[in-house]
C-alpha cells in the first residue's frame, strides 16, 4: 500500500507518538517492585529522552527493542522492503550511538536493556541496575 503523505510528513506525524513499549512497562514495574525509586520517565537531558533516569545518579536508562534498534544478538532484517527498513534501522543504530556518546562527555551513565534481555532474565538485569545505582558497577 502507498503512503497518502511524503516522507516528511510521515515523519512528522511518528515524531509525535510517545507510546511506553511493554519491556519499559515491565521494567517499571519491577523497580517498583523493588522499592527502587527516585526516577523519572519522558525527562529530557539536552534534547536526549532516555526512557528512565536517575538524576541523583546520572545514569540514563534505555530499553531498546530489539527489531527497532538492531540487536546484535537477535535482529533479522525484514525480506521486504530492504532499502526502507535497512536505512530505518541503520539511522536508528546511528542515533543511539550519538546519543550515548553525548550523554557521556556530559558526565550521564548509560544502561542499556535490550528487549530480549528483559524477556530472558530480568533479575540479571535488574542486579546489574542496581548495582550501578549503587555505584558497585561501571557502565
Amino acid at each position: 500500500m502507498t503512503d497518502i503523505w511524503t516522507p516528511e510528513k510521515r515523519s512528522a506525524v511518528m515524531s509525535k507518538i510517545r507510546g511506553i513499549t511493554a519491556p519499559e512497562k515491565h521494567l517499571r514495574a519491577r523497580l517498583v517492585q523493588l522499592g527502587i525509586g527516585g526516577f523519572k520517565i519522558g525527562a529530557k537531558i539536552g534534547k536526549i529522552t532516555p526512557d528512565l533516569i536517575f538524576p541523583a545518579q546520572k545514569i540514563a536508562v534505555f530499553v531498546d527493542g530489539c527489531f527497532w534498534h538492531g540487536c546484535p544478538r537477535c535482529y533479522v532484517r525484514p525480506k521486504t522492503h530492504v532499502k526502507y527498513w535497512s536505512a530505518k534501522i541503520d539511522m536508528n543504530i546511528k542515533r543511539d550511538k550519538h546519543q550515548r556518546r553525548a550523554l557521556q562527555r556530559n558526565g550521564w551513565k548509560i544502561f542499556r536493556i535490550w528487549e530480549c534481555q528483559l524477556e530472558e532474565n530480568p533479575s540479571r538485569q535488574l542486579t546489574k541496575l542496581v548495582k550501578l545505582l549503587k555505584g558497585k558497577a561501571g557502565t
